[in-house]
């Protein structure tokens, strides 16, 4: 087993058992959940709001990745890399999101705390002109620059924005696999197929629910390199109505996305979380290592679940927010 394994592995046994899961579920004062993290974690500070621990949690997880990076080398250490970008990715589409609803004055401060904002480069009076353009020296110019000159709905350019750079992280994903030994490589596909995958449902769920597209464009806006679905059974897809896609999608193995005991997003996460979990009987100490970084990223998003929830919320209303970690 690889330093880095060991090293992971030891972060992995400090995420917050079951027993204080279920006891951030169950209780409805923000002050006393705090209490109960701060319990678990001695070394969180004095933190008094839930954007304060979220931020916390974040910048955790980027210096824990950064130590996991030290011991990594060559292709593997490039894969991690890209891998984990994903971070970074998810701040740019907020940053665009804020910029298009013309608030980035009042988020940029709190972006800007975030230690996977490093590399952006953004400033508060910037447009989204300005942003693309700074960005020109990063790998994400080439995805961004043609909604330069797009003209539509704000909701709607958001919502393109984020898939294209979805689709761009996910293409990286599988071109980077291609350096890697060949059964290392392999398995890493089927990894990222999966999670193609329930990107390309949830795309078609939303692209026919939200939009007036034909099949062309709706095609164009999923990306091939799914471990199921390959490019001829998305066009199909494409050209079906949302009813029928549906029916197609409960014949397969993600049926549980429009299973009715849990929304959309539970289902999804948990498929996720298993697709992951998998990894963890590998004999791959990188795809070890890759599960270890996905229950971390989990249990960070389960906390900030938890500590939403209030007297509103019934136990069963708070169990559909809970993403799968065991």
């Amino acid at each position: 087993m690889k330093a880095y394994v060991v090293k992971a592995k030891a972060k992995l046994g400090k995420l917050p058992s079951k027993e204080i899961c279920r006891d951030l579920l169950y209780e409805d004062s923000l002050e006393r959940k705090l209490d109960i993290i701060r319990a678990n974690k001695s070394e969180i500070p004095n933190i008094y709001s839930k954007k304060d621990m979220e931020i916390f949690l974040s910048n955790s997880l980027y210096d824990d990745l950064n130590s996991f990076l030290k011991f990594l080398k060559g292709e593997e250490k490039n894969f991690f890399i890209k891998y984990i970008s994903k971070f970074e990715l998810q701040l740019i589409q907020l940053i665009v999101q804020a910029i298009l609803n013309e608030h980035l004055k009042d988020s940029l401060d709190i972006i800007k705390r975030e230690k996977f904002s490093r590399n952006i480069n953004v400033s508060k009076d910037d447009d989204f002109q300005t942003f693309v353009e700074k960005s020109k020296s990063t790998r994400y110019y080439r995805t961004l620059y043609p909604f330069l000159n797009e003209n539509m709905q704000k909701g709607s350019i958001i919502f393109l924005i984020s898939n294209s750079l979805n689709k761009f992280y996910y293409r990286d994903l599988l071109e980077e696999t291609k350096k890697l030994p060949k059964n290392l490589g392999k398995e890493l596909r089927e990894f990222i197929g999966n999670k193609i995958d329930i990107f390309n449902i949830e795309m078609l769920f939303r692209l026919k629910n939200y939009f007036i597209l034909n099949d062309y464009e709706i095609f164009n806006y999923l990306i091939e390199g799914g471990k199921y679905l390959k490019t001829e059974d998305l066009k199909k897809l494409s050209k079906l109505s949302l009813d029928k896609v549906k029916e197609k999608i409960l014949g397969s193995p993600y049926n549980s996305l429009f299973n009715n005991s849990s929304n959309f997003y539970k289902a999804k996460q948990d498929l996720l979380s298993d697709n992951s979990k998998r990894l963890n009987n590998s004999k791959y100490d990188l795809l070890k290592l890759i599960y270890i970084v996905d229950m971390m990223e989990i249990s960070n998003k389960n906390i900030i679940s938890m500590l939403e929830f209030d007297e509103t919320f019934d136990k069963d209303e708070k169990k559909r927010y809970i993403i799968k970690r065991w």
